[in-house]
């Protein structure tokens, strides 16, 4: 296990990014994957420079916070708001210190005394004045505020979970296909790498709203998925030089999860149950398009 660790600088180095696809030799069941039947051979998101969100940092911070809570009952905790602008403004995954920053400004932290586990939560009078003052700047800014997102479709969800929290989502009574090894695929090759434990299942909350634990808390523990990832022979654990665990795929199996993942989730009753549980159905299609055809 620790030789499978490295510090973040690696991912973003040339090699790392030129031999993506050149390890057929290591993993030969890739090269018996048709190019036609992948998406693409490689993770879109690895390359992909995200400019910075052009929203105010109170209005980013709300938006996590609400979204991390929809039920407005606990709140948010300083490291789940930095894991969460991270995930869905992949800006913030390349300066996460000046992400932190950004939060620290916003509540007046002081770093000294700073654990991570602060709690932040929005009064509940002040939501539809955010919500006035969160639609209207993403109206004012709507096609640079997509650009800057992970997925760009999802700018019109997490607006409406600030305004109407959960409400009665019918996913919410379903739970996604039993696998911690295959959702922890779909996040992984959805998300953009380097991923934290927290951001891989923010990531899931945010698509399978029953994860929350309102059905069955036995069934998905975050310990289950932390597991399978560790013991994932796919999987790459590396230290930060700050001391913070992250994960991203070994060079070169991208395709190969892909085409478990899509496999996996194409049988009959893994994709009706997907369909169920989803937050919208249409994610689906964003996430795997063209799935059952």
């Amino acid at each position: 296990k620790d030789d499978r660790k490295r510090n973040r600088e690696e991912t973003n180095s040339p090699s790392f990014q030129k031999t993506l696809f050149d390890d057929s030799e290591i993993y030969p069941e890739i090269a018996e994957i048709k190019p036609e039947q992948l998406i693409s051979t490689f993770n879109p998101n690895l390359d992909k420079n995200h400019p910075k969100p052009p929203l105010p940092s109170d209005v980013l911070i709300a938006l996590a916070v609400r979204n991390l809570d929809p039920n407005n009952h606990y709140g948010a905790s300083f490291s789940s708001i930095i894991a969460f602008l991270c995930l869905h403004f992949p800006y913030f995954n390349r300066n996460v210190e000046e992400c932190k920053e950004m939060v620290r400004r916003a509540y007046d932290m002081d770093t000294k005394a700073e654990t991570g586990k602060e709690n932040f939560r929005i009064k509940g009078t002040l939501i539809p004045q955010l919500t006035v003052r969160i639609k209207s700047y993403v109206e004012k800014s709507k096609g640079m505020v997509k650009d800057s997102m992970l997925i760009s479709e999802f700018l019109e969800t997490l607006v409406q979970r600030f305004e109407n929290g959960h409400q009665s989502n019918p996913a919410c009574n379903f739970r996604p296909p039993y696998s911690c090894k295959m959702l922890s695929y779909l996040a992984l090759i959805s998300i953009c790498p380097p991923s934290s434990m927290e951001q891989i299942m923010i990531f899931l909350k945010f698509l399978f709203p029953s994860l929350e634990g309102s059905i069955d808390k036995s069934a998905f523990k975050e310990e289950d998925f932390e597991e399978s990832i560790v013991n994932d022979e796919y999987i790459e654990e590396y230290v930060t030089p700050t001391g913070h665990k992250m994960y991203v795929l070994l060079q070169g199996t991208y395709p190969e999860v892909l085409h478990q993942v899509r496999q996996f989730f194409a049988t009959r009753s893994n994709n009706v149950r997907l369909s169920k549980s989803i937050y919208k159905p249409e994610f689906v299609d964003i996430l795997l398009p063209n799935l059952t055809r």
